[in-house]
């Protein structure tokens, strides 16, 4: 059995803590660009390796606007060795000391694009969905219907990161939405503060929120009150007060008196 040694960033974020170290077989991690959603989900993947709970780490993802790779050169791991890259990176960055074309030979660590992914099944491993905002809703859906007996599923994304357009952008929600709702699943959110992948995006997207923010809403006037004072008015006083008010006949009658004076 393959041990892989880990290592893990130092100054992980909260919901980073989270994601690695949860103990639900199914987890939805969600979130803006750069907060860390792919390194958590593989080093979740290895730590599970490493402990022996499955055999073996399944990355899939969409080849987006060339689902179909069929006129692509080379064999069908020679097609998806591009899309592979920044997987294979990852793994070399939190487990050194483990040659990943060892874990490659071994089939402890596949990938895979979602073209080849029909009439499959996987057990005792760990199915690890990467940017599912560019698969159609059929895609996810049959990703997740390819978890096996002892098989975990990390689904990983941002619905505001989608290559596609039209209705085939929203298909994917469908199916997230079901997985929010499934009480298998364990959510985690990743916010601005997650953001690791640079001080610059974190900036970009401080700033974004700053311009899209709505101008505050001016509450409306209201009349001044006066603490302190006795609210309590005696009936004389009230009396007192209404003398001082002119009748509509003293304010006809006075009126009348100054219209009828002579012009000085």
């Amino acid at each position: 059995m393959c041990k892989p040694e880990i290592r893990l960033h130092p100054r992980l974020t909260k919901p980073q803590k989270e994601a690695i170290l949860s103990k639900s077989p199914f987890i939805l991690l969600t979130g803006v660009a750069g907060t860390g959603k792919t390194y958590c989900a593989i080093a979740r993947g290895l730590q599970l390796i490493r402990d022996g709970i499955v055999d073996k780490i399944i990355i899939v993802r969409s080849a987006v606007a060339v689902r179909s790779i069929g006129f692509l050169p080379g064999d069908d791991a020679e097609k998806a060795d591009p899309y592979a890259a920044p997987y294979v990176d990852l793994i070399k960055d939190i487990s050194p000391k483990t040659p990943y074309k060892m874990l490659e030979s071994k089939k402890v660590v596949e990938f895979h694009l979602t073209s080849f992914l029909r009439g499959m099944t996987y057990d005792d491993a760990v199915i690890i969905v990467d940017e599912f905002q560019n698969m159609s809703e059929h895609e996810l859906q049959t990703v997740a219907t390819r978890v096996g007996h002892n098989t975990q599923l990390i689904v990983c994304g941002d619905s505001d990161q989608t290559d596609l357009h039209g209705a085939e952008a929203q298909g994917h929600k469908h199916v997230i939405n079901v997985f929010r709702h499934m009480p298998e699943f364990h959510t985690v959110t990743f916010g601005v503060n997650d953001i690791v992948r640079s001080p610059f995006v974190k900036s970009y997207y401080k700033t974004k929120a700053k311009l899209l923010a709505p101008a505050p809403v001016a509450k409306p006037w209201k009349a001044p009150t006066f603490s302190g004072l006795d609210d309590t008015i005696s009936s004389n006083e009230v009396s007192q007060t209404a003398r001082c008010i002119p009748t509509a006949e003293e304010t006809a009658d006075e009126e009348t008196w100054d219209a009828d004076q002579p012009a000085t």
